[in-house]
């Protein structure tokens, strides 16, 4: 989780499954084509999964970047 901007996700080959949660609730964004990204609000957290070998580029304001267990 990002909490000083938004972070941009950009899918350059493979498929990902981006997973973002919001008041529990958990919302899944398919990237299936080269050059699709998603743009993720600051504050939500997310989380990226895939299933074969995939390249993405984040651009991401990283200061203060929260984690926790999956």
């Amino acid at each position: 989780m990002h909490p000083h901007g938004d972070e941009v996700v950009m899918l350059m080959s493979g498929k990902v499954s981006l997973v973002l949660t919001e008041s529990l609730e958990e919302k899944h964004i398919e990237l299936t084509e080269q050059g699709e990204f998603f743009i993720i609000p600051k504050g939500v957290w997310h989380t990226a999964k895939t299933h074969c070998k995939t390249q993405l580029l984040f651009i991401t304001p990283g200061q203060d970047t929260q984690q926790k267990p999956i």
